[in-house]
Order: structure tokens, then C-alpha cells, then sequence
């Protein structure tokens, strides 16, 4: 049996024991259970609790699309969650583990950009978003993606993972929208909201924990698993990423948790995202100069990055969209590849 399929076992069981033991009113029910499930679950710092994904893995049926980290912020019987995952079942399952390991109910829910394993699970706190009892917030700009392509997103993430772990899915647009620069405070904690556009996706929220230098940055950051450019800009992600570089991070929250070594020094995946977009633009306009066509490169795999997960996929897509976008500016003049 898988880490994941354990993990769901034990919290069945868990939530089983919290019902007999009388626990409970409602999907957010306030009482404790005597075990609770803790696999995949690390603690970054006090009250910051990250669910992770078994390492090394894309979306597939075993996994559920559970393929990035996601975030649970506790204080006092509150709690914040940031991506909830990508299915009711695991936003279900979130739901009860808060519960069971907290005693702990709901109230905000983040999404950080508007991609399916990130967002789908927004179903299940939609009967309390009814009853205003918890608020989903995204940028403006997820907010209107999710609106035109999550239809699409669902179906594709269903085919992908299988018709029974997606039972009961559909897609709940956030009905609030942060605005940048504000904080947003849960005892403790303070989330300072920044808005990065064109980088990974059109629009992607950023939240910074100041006083613990953690920055939670949906998918502008990957690490050993290769980034996505299909909805993204490829200078405006580089761009996206030097601006993180200016701030010595504690961790950041991407698409993997990546924590720093040594004070002073960058989370490793952000040195890792970096580096690949990095060779991505230089193949392309060194292929340019050299008067090749897109094709004569998307199959060359001498690459450091072609150990990551998901390369076969996604490396020779991510080459055909840096092209469209690096071509006009080579053809002016304005760009020439880094030497």
C-alpha cells in the first residue's frame, strides 16, 4: 500500500472514531479524535502546517492529483487553508483532518493560481461559503481563468485520475478578491497579498509571511518536477523569480516546499525553477541564431533537467511556447542569448 493510500485509510479511520466517539456537528465538527493521521504532514514553523504530496510524482490515478503542497495555517480553533487540493474527496478529507488534529474550523481559503490539482477542491467548503461562513479569495485574474477553463480542467483532471476519485467534483469560483498590499491576519500570522501577472499563469497570488520570511507562491516555483508554460509567460515568469531572489526566504511554497540551507542562501527549487527557464530561453534563441527550427530542438534531451518528473511531457511544449513568445524580440533585435 502506497504512503497516500495509507494516509487516507488512517484518516478514515480517524473521522470514524471521532463519529462514534460523538464529534463533531457538521463537515467542520470542533472536537478531537484520540489519534489522528499525520502522514505527509510536516510542521514549518509554529502554526504553519503543510500536507506534501508523496515525492517525485505526477498526476495519476494513485495520487488523486494530490501533487502539490497544501497549507494549513492554525490559531485558536481558526484556520486558514492556501491550495486546497485538487478533488472533494481531499478537500472532504482536509476538512476532517483539521478538525481531528486542531479542533479547528475553517474560515479562509486561498487559491494561488487557477490550475486544477491547485483549486478543485474549492466543492467542498462551498455549502459554508453559502452560509458565509468561510471565504475563498484569488487575484482577479484567477478568478476569471478559473471561470473559462476550469470546465475544461475538470474533465481533463477526471480522465487523468479516474471517475471515482473526482465523484462529486466540480469547480467553485473564489468569491473574494485580496488587494495587493494588504495583510491578512490570523492571530499571529500576517499574509501580505502581492499580485505577480504573465509569469506562471496570467495572474498569480502571491502570500508573504513576513515575521517568518515564508512566501507562499503557488507554481512559480518547482523544483525536481518540471514547470508548466502553458498558461504562462516565460520573461515574465524570470522576471517573477528575480524579484523573489531580492528577499533571503526562510521557505517558499510552490509547487514543492523548499527551504533554505543556510541563512542567506535561496530556497534551492527557487535556484532550480530559475536555472531551467534560464536554459529554456537560451536553447531557443541559441537555436534561433543558429537557424534552426523549432522542431530540430524539442527532441533533444542532453539536458540536466531531463531526470525531472513530468520532462517527457512537458519540456518540448514549454520549447514551442518560449518560441512563439522569444520570437518577435529576436527578430527586432531585442534579445540575444546569454553568454
Amino acid at each position: 500500500m502506497s504512503s497516500v493510500a495509507r494516509f487516507w485509510r488512517r484518516l478514515v479511520v480517524a473521522v470514524w472514531m471521532m463519529s462514534v466517539a460523538g464529534a463533531g456537528a457538521g463537515a467542520q465538527g470542533g472536537t478531537s479524535a484520540a489519534t489522528c493521521p499525520t502522514d505527509g504532514w510536516m510542521t514549518l514553523a509554529p502554526g504553519i502546517h503543510i500536507w506534501q504530496p508523496a515525492p517525485d510524482q505526477d498526476v495519476s490515478e494513485a495520487n488523486g492529483g494530490h501533487v502539490m503542497p497544501t497549507s494549513v495555517l492554525v490559531h485558536e480553533g481558526r484556520a486558514w487553508v492556501i491550495d486546497p487540493g485538487p478533488s472533494l474527496k481531499a478537500g472532504q478529507q482536509l476538512i476532517a483532518l483539521i478538525a481531528c488534529r486542531w479542533q479547528a474550523r475553517v474560515e479562509r481559503v486561498f487559491n494561488t493560481h487557477a490550475h486544477a490539482e491547485n483549486v478543485l477542491a474549492n466543492i467542498a467548503f462551498l455549502p459554508e461559503v453559502k452560509q458565509g461562513k468561510v471565504s475563498i479569495l484569488s487575484t482577479q485574474g484567477t478568478r476569471d481563468a478559473m471561470a473559462k477553463r476550469c470546465p475544461d480542467c475538470l474533465a481533463d483532471l477526471t480522465q487523468r485520475v479516474g471517475v471515482e476519485q473526482m465523484a462529486g467534483t466540480d469547480y467553485v469560483v473564489p468569491d473574494a478578491v485580496p488587494s495587493p498590499g494588504e495583510v491578512w491576519r490570523l492571530g499571529p500570522h500576517g499574509l501580505r497579498v502581492h499580485e505577480v501577472q504573465d509569469a506562471h499563469t496570467l495572474s498569480d497570488l502571491v502570500l508573504v509571511h513576513e515575521t517568518a520570511q515564508v512566501a507562499w507562491v503557488g507554481g512559480l516555483v518547482y523544483g525536481d518536477r518540471l514547470p508548466e508554460l502553458a498558461q504562462g509567460s516565460l520573461m515574465g515568469w524570470r522576471r517573477s523569480l528575480a524579484w523573489l531572489q531580492q528577499t533571503a526566504w526562510t521557505a517558499l511554497i510552490g509547487a514543492t516546499v523548499s527551504r533554505a540551507s543556510t541563512p542567506g542562501e535561496q530556497p534551492e527549487a527557487l535556484q532550480q525553477t530559475d536555472a531551467y527557464l534560464r536554459a529554456v530561453q537560451s536553447t531557443v534563441l541559441e537555436a534561433m541564431e543558429s537557424g534552426l527550427q523549432v522542431s530540430e530542438i524539442t527532441t533533444d534531451t542532453r539536458t540536466p533537467f531531463a531526470s525531472w518528473v513530468g520532462f517527457s511531457q512537458r519540456h518540448g511544449f514549454n520549447l514551442q511556447r518560449a518560441w512563439r513568445e522569444l520570437e518577435p524580440g529576436w527578430m527586432d533585435g531585442l534579445l540575444k542569448p546569454e553568454r
